[in-house]
């Protein structure tokens, strides 16, 4: 992914990404995402989902319409929520895939990742687009629209295709 993609995604993120540039022992991270930038709106939505507990809380109190008291019951909802907010330490690409790979989260987030690692394989790599997008196998598998995979193999493209993925 480019370095402005990446930036982009740790600075909105920084709860998520909080390990981004740490120690090779505890992160993967530190390589930052080794990804294509077409799976960047994917990404991102991930985390959107990732920190929407936190963020419905924090509208939440900085609205006019709830009483101080129920604020009050807010703030600590909100101190419980963010115990709940996962650490990312890898993201990549493997068998034509998203992976996303988390610690401390949830079997909601977990589920938002599955989600989100399944609908990979209709989005192309390179440019994010999900029009005709098919699976590439030439030694690394790749998830690629007609015109990437054109540019990506040639003339050989059709000869390295798996195939349409199922539709949804």
């Amino acid at each position: 992914m480019s370095p402005e993609l990446d930036n982009n995604l740790c600075t909105k993120y920084p709860e998520l990404f909080r390990n981004r540039n740490g120690s090779p022992q505890n992160t993967a991270m530190c390589w930052g995402f080794d990804c294509a930038d077409g799976w960047y709106g994917l990404i991102k939505s991930i985390c959107q989902f990732l920190m929407s507990d936190v963020n419905h809380l924090k509208a939440r109190i900085e609205s006019e319409y709830y009483k101080d008291e129920e604020k009050d019951k807010m703030r600590l909802e909100l101190i419980e929520a963010e115990k709940n907010i996962p650490v990312v330490v890898q993201v990549k690409e493997k068998f034509g895939g998203l992976r996303f790979y988390v610690h401390d989260a949830t079997e909601k987030q977990h589920d938002y990742i599955d989600f989100a690692e399944y609908l990979s394989y209709q989005i192309c790599e390179e440019c994010g687009t999900m029009k005709d997008v098919m699976s590439y196998n030439l030694g690394w598998i790749k998830t690629l629209c007609p015109e990437h995979a054109d540019k990506q193999y040639g003339e050989d493209a059709e000869q390295y295709r798996n195939g349409k993925l199922d539709e949804f």
